[in-house]
């Protein structure tokens, strides 16, 4: 009988000697010293007993090591880590001498290295965990595929030491006597990219609504007042900081039955823009979680970013380069906009700004002095393009691809004054990019305006120029009578070349009439009534948009009426 009890109170003393063990992190690839780094974390899941490990050993299958006081003995309190270190550790490295807590039991081993040759870092070994019977406590096979210096971290300790229960750590260095880092807390608020639901196509000028829902990921459950920031990650550190635009703060009640918040963007920035939201909760045991960041391309409704001039013969020590200006009404990041020339493609990766009527120059290199340019108005590239001094394609590119302004200049566009090296500007930006028309050879000084109004720059003028419209209203419904509207005007010169298009109220484009078409003084064009596809456009009132460049002198007008389009009563 004696005997008996004997036998069963050893199975249950070893059963809960068992229970109480575990392995619970194990550092096999570190990022310092390989010879020395390596460690095997342990925890004692008991609430009440502590362990001591004397005369226990650590098996990695093919070799074994006797386990050995190193620091505060060799009992693990009651649900505390332990720590076991490569035996060459001690006189060979300090990496961990700060990182580990003082009250941890530090351990080490009687070889130079855990198992037969230390821990592979190609090949999960399986680990072993000895008691001074032999009996075997705890097993774990180690996944491989870290990162250097990131360990295996056992997710919830009391669970069984199965893969899914382990992660790669969190923590560079791993978290050697502490908290792991992919262990669940109890009070854990978290955001991830999934919790940011934006629309898909945003514009400048528009307001949306943007949806955030928090995850609880820890083990308590939470219904309290959280403070939730979103804001312009400016500097794009992936950091809140008085560096940035702050576009809302809220406070607001958070429950498991409230997981969602919405706010209200207004008035969007044109450009990419990086926006981050931060959730602040005094409780959160983790702050890891506690931000999200995503980068946005914000499209730009109108043209207002344009090539406004081109320097592709450089003189003797002069960098090519290309000027851009603005003709809208709110500044616009350029973070992210491009050139091409077919083959290569430059960007702007840096924050900066393009304010209205403002002029800046692209390049790789900084211009001569002779030019006067303010650092602040030059984007300097880690490269540029190479422009053909004969002919090329430019292509000015939104961010997320979409092209905004396409030329093909050649060099006659420079009128004979190629030999000065001059720069070609454009006469005006409001005007069709791909025109010769539209542009010519800098005339001032320099032989170019970097970063200053074109030197043949002429304005949009706006006069009181008649056109006429007959018959008005007009009925193009096929009966011979007033099928057709003829629209007559006189243009400022002897001749010109015109634009001449058809827009409804709504400033729909329904057809161009004539496109760089030449004109002597007067004109008269005819318009059938139908659209762009050849069909009869719908009863109502239209628009007559006619811009006119004179050649000469370079003197750009702008001249509109309406025609009302009827059916014969």
């Amino acid at each position: 009988m004696n005997r008996i009890c004997l036998i069963l109170c050893s199975v249950f003393t070893h059963s809960m000697v068992f229970a109480q063990i575990t392995f619970s992190e194990i550092m096999f690839d570190v990022a310092t010293d390989e010879n020395h780094d390596e460690f095997i974390e342990l925890f004692n899941l008991s609430s009440s007993d502590s362990v001591d490990l004397t005369g226990w050993q650590f098996s990695d299958s093919a070799g074994t090591d006797q386990i050995i006081a190193y620091r505060n003995g060799t009992k693990i309190p009651p649900r505390s880590f332990a720590v076991i270190l490569d035996g060459s550790y001690i006189t060979n490295s300090t990496s961990y001498d700060t990182v580990i807590p003082d009250s941890v039991v530090v351990l080490t081993i009687d070889n130079n290295a855990f198992g037969s040759n230390g821990l592979s870092n190609t090949k999960g070994e399986l680990l072993s965990l000895m008691d001074n019977q032999g009996n075997i406590l705890t097993r774990y096979r180690y996944s491989t595929g870290n990162k250097p210096g990131f360990s295996d971290e056992k997710m919830i300790l009391d669970g069984e030491n199965t893969a899914d229960n382990w992660q790669n750590s969190q923590q560079a260095g791993g978290t050697p006597g502490f908290r792991n880092s992919v262990s669940p807390r109890a009070v854990d608020l978290g955001l991830d990219q999934g919790s940011l639901r934006i629309p898909d196509i945003l514009f400048e000028g528009d307001s949306i609504k943007v949806e955030i829902e928090i995850y609880n990921l820890g083990t308590e459950t939470v219904n309290d007042s959280v403070t939730l920031y979103f804001f312009i990650d400016q500097n794009e550190n992936n950091y809140r900081d008085s560096a940035d635009q702050q576009i809302t703060d809220i406070l607001f009640y958070y429950s498991a039955g409230n997981p969602y918040m919405q706010i209200e963007w207004n008035n969007l920035p044109a450009g990419r823009q990086r926006i981050g939201v931060e959730i602040v909760y005094s409780r959160d045991e983790n702050y890891g979680n506690n931000s999200v960041f995503r980068d946005l391309i914000v499209l730009i409704r109108q043209d207002v970013i344009h090539i406004n001039e081109i320097k592709f013969l450089a003189r003797a020590g002069e960098s090519e380069w290309i000027e851009l200006t603005h003709t809208g009404n709110n500044p616009v990041s350029l973070r992210g906009w491009c050139l091409s020339d077919g083959p290569d493609t430059v960007c702007i990766d840096s924050l900066v700004y393009l304010y209205p009527h403002q002029y800046k120059v692209l390049s790789s290199k900084s211009l001569p002095a002779t030019y006067n340019v303010a650092d602040t108005l030059l984007i300097l590239l880690n490269k540029f393009l190479t422009l053909n001094n004969d002919e090329d394609d430019l292509i000015l590119l939104e961010p997320g691809g979409r092209w905004m302004e396409r030329l093909h200049y050649e060099v006659s566009w420079l009128a004979d004054e190629e030999n000065e090296q001059v720069s070609l500007e454009r006469i005006n930006p409001l005007l069709p990019e791909n025109n010769s028309e539209n542009w010519g050879p800098s005339v001032a000084a320099a032989g170019a305006t970097p970063t200053a109004p074109n030197s043949i720059y002429a304005p949009m003028k706006r006069g009181h120029q008649v056109i006429t419209v007959s018959p008005n209203p007009f009925s193009p419904d096929g009966d011979g009578y007033q099928d057709a509207a003829i629209i007559s005007g006189e243009i400022p010169g002897n001749s010109a070349r015109i634009r001449v298009q058809i827009f409804d109220l709504k400033g729909r484009l329904i057809r161009t009439l004539k496109e760089n078409h030449f004109s002597g003084r007067f004109f008269n064009i005819v318009w059938d009534g139908k659209d762009g596809s050849e069909h009869l456009a719908r009863i109502g009132i239209y628009i007559i948009f006619i811009q006119i460049l004179n050649e000469r002198s370079r003197v750009i007008r702008e001249m509109k009426s309406t025609v009302v389009l009827a059916h014969n009563l």
